[in-house]
């Protein structure tokens, strides 16, 4: 089950910038709130997600096809493709994502 996010404003300010909260629900550890605009800490999936994405555009980049390198890292092809676009992040993303300070989204 993916979780749910439920956002609202804790404090709306009359100038300046809104902090939203959130608290996903439906998760392994439901009592897990952060928030809204950016992670705590750098995920270690996430970046090793990035990493093995750019290993394998380079691969394919040099002629290797999905299914070979799919064989290769002993994943699906289906993975591959669904995570490719990895490799095309923004390089400000790739260094919020090393910082640990990515949207909330990109987790």
């Amino acid at each position: 089950m993916s979780p749910k996010i439920n956002a609202r404003p804790r404090h709306v300010p009359k100038t300046g910038s809104l902090q939203i909260w959130c608290k996903a629900t439906g998760c392994r550890n439901e009592d897990y709130s952060r928030p809204a605009a950016a992670t705590s800490s750098p995920d270690a999936a996430l970046i090793r997600n990035v990493l093995a994405v750019h290993h394998w555009y380079d691969a394919i980049r040099k002629g290797a096809t999905i299914g070979d390198v799919a064989k290769r890292e002993k994943v699906t092809t289906s993975r591959i493709q669904h995570m490719i676009g990895l490799a095309f992040l923004a390089p400000e993303i790739v260094g919020q994502i090393a910082a640990g300070t990515q949207p909330i989204g990109f987790t």
